[in-house]
């Protein structure tokens, strides 16, 4: 039998075999000081390494997701419904909280009853950490139907819900229940949803988190895929093969001003290099 909804703030994360990184996350909140009860719940996709026990260690609620019944907007669903919070930090098992009073900070956000969640900073992202000084509200236009609010939809887009690092409002997200669905940008229609609902967001919010996750090429290329593809069909913007001519040459942008940079700076060393050796005379090998 589940205790009474009196708790502050519930902590979730979703998880699958990444102990280590679960674990550098909890050491982070544990380092947290609030002064209100908080909890930790953590939705385990049925994990083959050690992260129930490294969960249970550090004293979180384990929820078992089966990985047949596994989709990203369901395990959501399922943490909400069982945390006891009147708000929920949803957590990546990839994230670290960049300061002790990172959880104590939220809740005065929350002092506007419309205001369905919060958009904290990723510190990999400069600008956003420099527009941070000045927060922005998110709220539907009067007309949340056809090409208007798609428009709104996509100048907004990265404003919106991430759920990797981002508070939202339980009751907000027991009334929007996110799409069980999408493959991906599950987060995004939450927030398109909610908004229509009235409700509002607020992003730029000045409490900062370090995103972790290193992914290997294929893997970027797919996830990235995925959420083109949803996100062009939440948005209407195309077929799913305008989507991956897109993917592809961003794609091939990305990398080339990824290692085009690198691979001059190789040349100009080794072209110095190269030159120092011709005018000296080794100082160590006669």
């Amino acid at each position: 039998m589940k205790k009474p909804l009196s708790m502050q703030l519930s902590i979730l994360i979703r998880n699958l075999n990444q102990a280590a990184q679960l674990e550098k996350t909890l050491q982070a909140i544990m380092l947290q000081q609030a002064n209100f009860d908080y909890e930790v719940v953590v939705v385990d996709n049925e994990s083959d390494d050690r992260s129930v026990e490294v969960a249970h260690t550090y004293n979180c609620r384990v929820i078992t997701l089966p990985r047949k019944d596994f989709s990203y907007g369901k395990a959501l669903n399922i943490g909400i419904t069982e945390c006891q919070g009147k708000l929920i930090l949803l957590l990546s098992a990839h994230v670290m909280l960049m300061s002790n009073d990172f959880l104590q900070r939220i809740p005065p956000y929350f002092s506007d009853a419309d205001v369905a969640f919060i958009r904290p900073v990723n510190i990999r992202r400069p600008h956003e950490v420099a527009a941070s000084m000045q927060p922005g509200k998110l709220a539907a236009p009067a007309h949340t139907e056809g090409s208007v609010f798609l428009q709104f939809a996509a100048k907004n887009w990265q404003h919106m819900l991430i759920a990797n690092c981002s508070v939202l409002r339980r009751n907000a997200a027991l009334e929007v229940p996110f799409n069980e669905t999408i493959e991906a940008n599950e987060d995004k229609l939450w927030t398109l949803e909610v908004l229509r609902k009235g409700y509002s967001g607020l992003y730029q919010v000045p409490l900062y988190f370090l995103y972790f996750k290193g992914l290997g090429n294929r893997q970027r290329f797919d996830v990235d895929l995925k959420e083109l593809k949803t996100k062009s069909e939440i948005l209407g913007s195309g077929p799913y093969a305008g989507a991956r001519i897109t993917f592809l040459l961003r794609s091939l942008l990305f990398a080339l001003r990824a290692h085009v940079p690198i691979i001059l700076n190789e040349i100009r060393m080794a072209w110095k290099t190269s030159s120092l050796a011709k005018m000296h005379k080794s100082k160590y090998l006669q």
